[in-house]
């Protein structure tokens, strides 16, 4: 074996194990934080549902992408995502909310709505926010708006 080989075989697997090493280290910082995590979601989560239950679809997605542009950044994203769906719960429902919103497993039309939501809301090439707005295709296709909308 020539010694390019060797090196080039030694690089590799040099990168194989850092690899596998930053893996490692990722899933046992997750699993010490794990609990933390979760009282924060439950947390934002109870949160949204309170000040849901005051105002409107809208004003709810309104409040959470202002939460996000005072406070961005991934965790915080993520926590803005949950406070979103906690509020959308108990929110006033707005008969027009989700006209335009498509289903979350239409793919392109997916992305092409939350890239084009999020540009015209001023957060152009900003990925939380199209995560963010991913609530919003769950609620407009799930089981908590279809019975708030439900004749009686």
């Amino acid at each position: 074996m020539t010694p390019v080989v060797k090196g080039l075989l030694i690089g590799c697997f040099v990168i194989v194990a850092i690899g596998v090493i930053v893996i490692v280290a990722i899933g046992f910082y997750v699993k010490q934080k794990a609990p933390e995590f979760i009282a924060s979601g439950q947390a934002a989560q109870t949160e949204g549902n309170e000040y849901g239950r005051s105002v409107t679809e809208s004003q709810c997605v309104t409040d959470a992408l202002g939460r996000h542009r005072e406070s961005p950044g991934l965790t915080a994203g993520i926590t803005h995502a949950i406070w979103l769906e906690g509020c959308l719960t108990t929110s006033t429902v707005e008969e027009s909310f989700c006209d335009g919103v498509p289903p979350e497993d239409a793919m392109m039309k997916s992305a092409e709505w939350r890239v084009r939501r999020c540009t015209e809301l001023g957060f152009d090439q900003n990925a939380i926010c199209r995560e963010i707005l991913g609530q919003v295709q769950g609620y407009c296709a799930g089981e908590v708006r279809e019975a708030k909308v439900a004749p009686e």
